[in-house]
């Protein structure tokens, strides 16, 4: 919502923005110019009332993570868990119409952010599937699977899908109905 507020405050142009004193006239400026100044006082309208201040040792000002309604911003992602279940490639193809995919993940400390936000004795899915001709774990952005920082998956086989089982990554059978994990950058303001 706020990035369409945002969006329209940008499209309405300069009209009202107190450049100028009031009975003055403003100075002529170019038209973008004007745009442009309008849109930047308009932000920081934006980020005074929506977001964090900034950290008083903090040398950044403030910054803010945005994510869409009912998501869960974290460092710059914003996460979705599902309250029902589904089949893996269902699950994904969710994640996809929520222009996102299912989680991937590179990172210990991200790893045990989500065990806060799931904290499902079950399993619930993420982006990791096993490809049979390359015969390795793939995420579903194409990057590879570090089995050094997650060990033991699992043996592929009927097993070719990713969960989240507590605080490691396992396999299952993709047709399994568990809940999933979504996960996009978040929009940075």
């Amino acid at each position: 919502m706020t990035v369409i507020v945002l969006s329209v405050w940008v499209f309405q142009g300069s009209s009202g923005s107190g450049l100028a004193p009031e009975g003055e006239a403003a100075p002529e400026r170019p038209r973008n110019e004007s745009k442009c100044i309008a849109s930047l006082e308009k932000l920081s309208y934006l980020k005074q009332h929506l977001c964090d201040p900034p950290q008083s040792s903090s040398t950044e000002g403030s910054r803010c993570v945005l994510c869409p309604r009912y998501w869960l911003p974290y460092k710059e992602k914003c996460y979705w868990v599902s309250k029902e279940t589904r089949m893996w490639n269902s699950s994904h193809e969710d994640c996809i119409r929520k222009s996102s995919h299912l989680l991937v993940t590179q990172d210990q400390e991200e790893m045990d952010y989500i065990q806060t936000i799931t904290s499902e004795k079950n399993s619930v899915w993420i982006g990791l599937n096993f490809k049979s001709p390359e015969r390795t774990w793939i995420w579903v952005d194409g990057s590879p699977f570090n089995e050094n920082l997650f060990p033991r998956v699992g043996r592929p086989g009927e097993r070719d899908c990713g969960v989240l089982k507590r605080n490691q990554i396992a396999s299952e059978t993709c047709s399994a109905e568990l809940k999933w994990i979504c996960r996009k950058d978040a929009l940075l303001i």
